[in-house]
């Protein structure tokens, strides 16, 4: 009898513990960061990464193609922008040219040299010089001219077999209506700047959009196994709660649709419980996507370790139009994009001038039948030489293509 007893007393225990199947789920059921609860404390799970929001963004920003990919095009409008500045880098420019003729003289040259019938000359002729342009538009040429002559006419009157003539001096051309100027001669420069900078705020844009979508996938799946947990905290709540008045109501003190309050009560929980579990899921396949978690790695579980803080806001209208006008990225590139189209409208206005340029040069002159004589004379400036003048240039047909432009 004692043992039928003791069997009876078990039996009941068991009954009584196994009776809610809410608090055995709570119990055999943990929340998980990546796929929502576990489905028994049994089952093999993945290990859990912590995951900080700098973290994430870090991650997030080294792997996105578009960022990448906008960067790239940031850093090839720079290397662009770099290259527009070589205008202003001199050429060494260097020739060396023969010439060897020999023709019959016209009486008039025949006069002129001695009677002699044929004329026959040798030449070298040596330049070397540095050209460049400068910010004014104009171009500069320092150059300096060796050539070393041989002729009949010299042989006769000297005996020297050659003699040296040089030029040492500096040349001039500058615009004074078409392409004068620093703002037209930078007008590549500029333009290229102007190009840099619109890519710079794509890619900033790029950058603000991806880091703003990584927070707010980070802070709903900071939120969503919170949401779960209450979720299925209110479940057994309501579970209890039903345990409860069926117990109130074998013993006569409840009425039965109260019962029935209750278990549509737990209907309810039961469901925004799975739809808690699901958002969860979903926030964490989000989470998942977004650092390109591998198909290997599924699995892979993630706890958000960063919690919200909540910072007074300055809601100052007057400064916030402000700081949106300093740092929008949309905005910033509108108005690069305007000034780079008032920099081409200004350089096709400069286009329809005529072409003025005033041309000057200045130097020295040698001649002697040594080349080191030749040269003191280049030291000494005795022979100086220097002109000054200006030339004009117009298109018959009006410049239809700069006028079009």
């Amino acid at each position: 009898m004692i043992r039928h007893l003791l069997l009876i007393g078990l039996f009941v225990i068991f009954a009584a513990t196994y009776a809610n199947p809410a608090q055995v789920q709570d119990k055999n059921m943990s929340i998980g960061a990546a796929g929502g609860p576990a489905e028994s404390s049994g089952s093999k799970a993945g290990a859990v990464n912590r995951l900080s929001l700098s973290e994430l963004i870090h991650r997030v920003v080294a792997q996105n193609q578009q960022i990448q990919s906008q960067k790239a095009q940031w850093d090839i409008k720079q290397a662009e922008e770099k290259g527009t500045h070589a205008i202003f880098e001199p050429d060494f420019v260097t020739s060396a040219e023969y010439e060897d003729n020999s023709k019959k003289n016209t009486p008039q040259e025949s006069l002129n040299r001695l009677g002699e019938d044929v004329y026959t000359e040798r030449n070298w002729d040596y330049r070397v010089g540095l050209e460049g342009l400068v910010p004014t538009g104009g171009k500069v040429n320092l150059g300096y001219e060796l050539r070393q002559l041989s002729n009949t006419t010299t042989k006769d009157l000297t005996e020297e077999e050659d003699e040296y003539q040089m030029y040492l001096g500096l040349s001039v051309r500058q615009p004074l209506l078409k392409n004068a100027g620093i703002e037209t001669t930078k007008t590549a420069i500029r333009v290229a700047q102007k190009e840099s900078q619109v890519s710079f705020q794509e890619y900033r844009r790029e950058m603000m959009q991806t880091v703003s979508k990584a927070a707010a996938v980070y802070w709903h799946f900071y939120r969503t196994p919170k949401n779960l947990i209450l979720r299925q905290e209110s479940v057994r709540i309501a579970d209890k709660i039903l345990v409860d008045n069926r117990q109130r109501h074998r013993t006569g003190k409840m009425a039965e649709t109260e019962v029935l309050e209750a278990m549509a009560g737990v209907s309810s929980r039961k469901a925004l419980s799975s739809e808690a579990q699901h958002e969860h899921r979903e926030a964490a396949n989000r989470l998942s996507k977004l650092l390109s978690v591998p198909h290997s790695q599924e699995t892979m579980r993630f706890e958000a370790t960063d919690k919200p803080v909540i910072e007074k806001l300055d809601f100052d209208v007057v400064a916030i139009m402000q700081k949106a006008f300093q740092l929008q990225p949309e905005y910033l590139a509108a108005h690069e994009r305007l000034e780079q189209a008032d920099v081409k409208l200004s350089f096709a206005k400069n286009q329809r001038w005529p072409e003025l340029d005033l041309i000057g040069s200045y130097g020295f002159n040698s001649l002697h039948f040594s080349r080191g004589d030749s040269c003191d004379q280049i030291e000494s400036g005795d022979f100086e030489t220097w002109s000054v003048g200006v030339e004009f240039r117009l298109p018959i047909g009006g410049a239809s293509k700069a006028v079009a432009n």
